[in-house]
């Protein structure tokens, strides 16, 4: 079973930031969001891209695995 953190925050200037990590691996250090042909990661950018988001890939600070974070107003 995998543990999965998901948060919510309020960011500078009224925006808003979730994030979604789990304790799998990192991806890789070149792993480029836009490149990816996965219908998953096509449709989080398209997601991202309606409510005029952005979005971040890095490593969690809790569990050092992927997380996937969006800042939007």
């Amino acid at each position: 079973m995998t543990t999965k953190r998901t948060t919510l925050d309020e960011a500078p200037e009224g925006r808003h930031f979730l994030s979604v990590c789990n304790e799998r691996p990192t991806l890789a250090e070149d792993f480029d969001p836009a490149a990816s042909k996965g219908l998953g990661m096509q449709i989080v950018l398209a997601l991202v891209g309606q409510i005029g988001g952005k979005l971040r890939i890095d490593r969690c600070t809790h569990c050092c695995g992927a997380r996937f974070a969006v800042a939007f107003a």
